[in-house]
């Protein structure tokens, strides 16, 4: 046992029914290689708090990391508490941290299902481009956009992420025109004026990357990319102090050394 895990066992010892301890020492366990004992631990506390849904989600999300997702999909449904899921809340839940934790091949099988179940879903189609992204299957993706710009022409995130595939087609003048549109539909999204801005750093367009990448961090100031990409306009310009700046208000959002 490490001296990190004797802090989290004492604290646990002190208050054994305090879920934050509990999720983070869970945490700790995932982190350290150790989901058996992870879900050995969630699966006492549920015994003892079979309402937390907090637990229960940690424990369905350890399952999933394993490949389990009956297992998951059964705790978070559990009619042991009045807070259970539906089997479509679960999917949609589990499949939405699979694909934040790259399990992408558990993800696309989520996605799946929830697609049969569901095929009109703008989301689930939206989230199964992602993951065809992710795994980098492209006809898929524009498959699956395809088919949700058919249903919602005017969607923000299908539309931005059609930039996100003409962007990883490698052309980009059609992926800063879907950016471009997406901002115009929503001018309050951070992520296409980013894609805007992007784009236009590859087609050398410096003034028009400045405004909407300074339009991002205006939406979103924590938006560290937006930050180093400013840094880099200025500092390839000459502007060695504005860089600096945009440089220093990066690393307040993520220390350390910046590329």
């Amino acid at each position: 046992m490490t001296e990190a895990e004797s802090v989290y066992l004492d604290a646990v010892r002190e208050r054994p029914f305090d879920a934050y301890l509990i999720l983070r020492h869970g945490q700790f366990l995932t982190g350290a290689g150790r989901p058996r004992e992870a879900m050995e631990m969630y699966r006492k506390a549920l015994d003892a708090r079979p309402f937390d849904m907090r637990i229960r989600v940690a424990l369905s999300q350890v399952l999933i990391l394993g490949n389990r997702k009956e297992e998951a999909v059964k705790v978070l449904t559990s009619r042991q508490t009045p807070d259970r899921y539906t089997r479509k809340d679960a999917l949609l839940s589990l499949g939405a941290f699979c694909a934040q934790a790259g399990n992408i091949a558990q993800a696309t099988e989520i996605y799946d299902e929830l697609s049969r179940m569901d095929p009109g879903n703008l989301d689930v189609l939206v989230n199964q481009a992602a993951a065809a992204s992710q795994r980098g299957d492209l006809p898929a993706m524009k498959r699956y956009l395809d088919r949700a710009l058919e249903m919602a022409p005017d969607s923000v995130l299908a539309v931005t992420n059609m930039g996100n595939y003409y962007a990883k087609q490698g052309q980009p003048v059609e992926a800063q025109k879907w950016f471009a549109r997406a901002a115009q539909l929503d001018p309050q999204d951070p992520f296409s004026h980013i894609g805007v801005g992007i784009q236009s750093v590859r087609l050398k367009q410096m003034d028009k990357a400045t405004e909407h990448l300074m339009q991002a961090v205006t939406l979103k100031p924590d938006f560290v990319e937006a930050y180093l990409l400013l840094a880099a306009i200025h500092d390839q310009a000459g502007r060695k102090e504005e860089a600096k700046e945009y440089l220093d208000l990066a690393s307040l959002f993520r220390p350390g050394p910046q590329p």
